[in-house]
């Protein structure tokens, strides 16, 4: 089952910046058997359980009056975690001095994933220390990233 998910971010960003909160990702999969719609969120000074409830109570009806997702799911609201992905180039700003394991489309030198502390992003390039040296690796190359623990 394919779900727009930028139809689904458009929805939820604005509703979410009113509330004081960021939207990080949304994830729509199956899992035993349910669809689930997964919407990650955060803001600054960390988010609560009862940010978690309060978020979903305040999404779900403009997602079910958009009618964006034509059959029954269980919407999850959650925190992003340790291993918190790494989408927008603010995020690669924001955690600048941070370990993150970072998946390329295309390989660069034979190599596809990379592991190192995030030096910046500057000009659409995010830099990262990665054995024992400084790498480049384009920005709209990059498939998956997120934070290591």
């Amino acid at each position: 089952m394919q779900v727009d998910l930028e139809k689904v971010r458009g929805v939820l960003e604005p509703i979410l910046t009113l509330l004081g909160f960021e939207l990080i990702d949304v994830r729509f999969l199956s899992e035993q058997g349910r669809w689930v719609l997964r919407v990650y969120i955060d803001r600054e000074g960390g988010v609560t359980l009862g940010d978690c409830s309060c978020v979903s109570r305040e999404i779900e009806t403009p997602l079910e009056v958009e009618a964006l997702i034509p059959l029954r799911y269980h919407l999850e609201v959650s925190t992003p975690g340790l291993d918190r992905p790494l989408i927008k180039e603010a995020d690669f700003r924001r955690f600048v001095g941070q370990k993150v394991a970072i998946r390329l489309e295309n390989p660069i030198e034979n190599q596809r994933n990379f592991k190192g502390i995030l030096e910046g992003i500057e000009g659409g390039v995010v830099s990262i220390q990665s054995e024992g040296r400084s790498r480049q690796l384009p920005f709209r190359e990059i498939k998956r990233a997120h934070l290591v623990f």
